[in-house]
């Protein structure tokens, strides 16, 4: 039987957890269409796949993590504000200080 594993890194490089993946059409058919993972894989830094000798392939479609992306957001930070306008001030002094 062909043996393909997800695996959850919690801190981004070494493996905490290790899930076998159901083979039978490889999820995309049948009793496993859709794969679940368990609470080992909540709050993990990256994931990946490995496979033992005998799986001589494997592909993945539809993907999908349900997880809401992190709040990004587009204010400025305050000491990157505060640069600008320090920058943007001795600027304007340096205007008025040249001799006309």
């Amino acid at each position: 039987e062909e043996e393909v594993y997800i695996n959850a890194l919690a801190d981004g490089v070494n493996v905490s957890y290790s899930q076998l993946l159901p083979s039978d059409d490889w999820g995309f058919a049948g009793p496993n269409s859709e794969i679940f993972l368990g609470p080992e894989f909540d709050n993990i830094l990256a994931f990946s796949f490995t496979r033992e000798a005998n799986a001589v392939g494997f592909g993945m479609d539809e993907f999908f993590i349900d997880e809401e992306p992190p709040n990004l957001s587009t204010v400025p930070e305050p000491t990157s504000t505060a640069v600008l306008f320090l920058a943007l001030a001795g600027m304007g002094l340096a205007y008025r200080k040249q001799p006309a």
